[in-house]
């Protein structure tokens, strides 16, 4: 783990607006849905160089109330590729720049970024943690197919 500053970036993707109890209680969640979508709609546009992002944003209040949910990449070509399709609603957000907690896990997907907020869910609840969450923007970036980071926002 580690903190980094970040320059904002701006992704494109499909969005859902879900919280924390419904995550738990649904069976899969929304956010589940939200990225089988992204891979069957989304995904085949891509090229070999497109970078993927789970970005979690416009929180209501805290990790409590309702917060919004990107499937995206950094492909600024999805969208126009994607226009014509009114089945396919393409967002653009912008990630937050600041200062990031970053986590890193690695293995089989879901399972490895399951463990891996189950570690960042544990390190913010601490009441020794250091940091304060801000939430603005956090995200999972996947590296590989089995490597993935976690980046938290956190005060300065």
């Amino acid at each position: 783990m580690e903190t980094i500053n970040l320059p904002s970036f701006i992704v494109y993707g499909l969005s859902v607006r879900t919280n924390n109890v419904s995550e738990i209680q649904q069976n899969g969640g929304a956010i589940g849905r939200l990225w089988q979508e992204f891979y069957a709609n989304i995904a085949p546009h891509l090229n070999n160089n497109s970078k993927l992002y789970g970005v979690y944003t416009d929180y209501e209040s805290d990790h409590a109330g309702d917060y919004s949910v990107l499937a995206s990449t950094d492909d600024p070509a999805l969208h126009a590729k994607l226009a014509d399709d009114a089945n396919i609603d393409v967002k653009q957000h912008t990630v937050a720049a600041g200062r990031y907690v970053v986590f890193r896990g690695m293995g089989p997907m879901p399972q490895a970024v399951i463990e891996l907020w189950a570690q960042v869910w544990q390190f913010f609840t601490d009441d020794n943690c250091p940091y304060t969450r801000i939430y603005t923007s956090d995200f999972e970036f996947y590296k590989s197919d089995t490597e993935v980071e976690i980046y938290m926002a956190i005060a300065e």
